[in-house]
């Protein structure tokens, strides 16, 4: 009560339990960009949050929630004093929470009436928006591939020369593909986009030199003549084998190691990691 609200989006999870609306409301000074969920079917609503910042006004907001409701993404419009910047924030909370504003769009010139997507999972959000160059409007878009922490630069879609406007987005359920359809001088344009996930990091083996070259939890004779014959050349090794053989870790296998395996198994000194 007390100041006027318009623009409502609204988006819900894929059972629909958890429902998230968005819309822009004043302060009495500027246009704030508010959020409000119910995780129990719309029968009961979080109190609204302001997800851009008081100072300047915002506007346009546009909502996507992932399938199981947890993830939800709002975007907007909103001037950093001298441009209009397409702003991100993002909750994984099912909208307790939600993270700082973002600025996706470029500096400089105006970027306007944002829509976004987000995959089932919530891991793979694109977002779309136009913007000026100094002489047309030009389509941009950009992605985040791990839940809107970080974003792509962004890129523009439409070719310069004349003006696109009217842009409508829609993604795929995994995330991996977008299509984005606009109007340029009269002209209906499509753009089909292919988002690659980030790779999963591989983990760095950990070389483990406890001697026990043929992996059975002991140190024996075995163990040693294994190391030899790495040693001899009549063995090629796994890495695993190769980091079990180099007793001494000095990233080789040599006699000296043999010899300090063959001494541990009598308990007469023993290799750097010892089992």
């Amino acid at each position: 009560m007390g100041q006027n609200a318009g623009n409502p989006q609204v988006a819900c999870s894929s059972d629909g339990t958890v429902i998230s609306v968005v819309w822009e409301r004043s302060n009495g000074t500027d246009l704030i960009i508010q959020s409000s969920t119910s995780s129990d079917f719309g029968t009961t609503w979080s109190p609204p949050i302001d997800l851009s910042a008081s100072g300047q006004s915002a506007s346009n907001p546009r909502v996507a929630i992932a399938s199981e409701g947890g993830t939800i993404a709002a975007i907007w419009q909103r001037s950093d004093g001298s441009n209009t910047r397409i702003q991100f924030s993002g909750s994984n909370t099912s909208g307790a929470t939600w993270s700082p504003p973002d600025n996706l769009s470029s500096g400089g010139q105006d970027a306007i009436e944002p829509h976004i997507v987000i995959s089932s999972n919530g891991a793979i959000l694109t977002a779309g928006w136009p913007r000026y160059d100094s002489i047309n409007d030009i389509i941009q878009s950009s992605t985040s591939t791990d839940g809107g922490d970080t974003w792509s630069s962004p890129y523009d879609l439409s070719a310069s020369g004349q003006n696109a406007s009217d842009l409508h987005l829609a993604g795929s359920s995994d995330g991996t593909s977008a299509d984005f359809v606009w109007l340029r001088s009269g002209i209906i344009q499509i753009s089909h986009g292919v988002i690659e996930p980030e790779p999963t990091p591989t983990a760095t083996p950990v070389c483990i030199h406890d001697g026990d070259v043929i992996d059975d939890d002991s140190l024996t004779a075995g163990d040693a003549q294994a190391a030899f014959e790495i040693t001899m050349g009549l063995r090629v090794p796994s890495p695993e084998e190769f980091c079990r053989a180099d007793c001494n870790g000095d990233e080789s296998v040599t006699a000296g190691d043999a010899q300090i395996i063959f001494s541990a198994t009598f308990g007469m000194g023993e290799c750097v990691d010892p089992i």
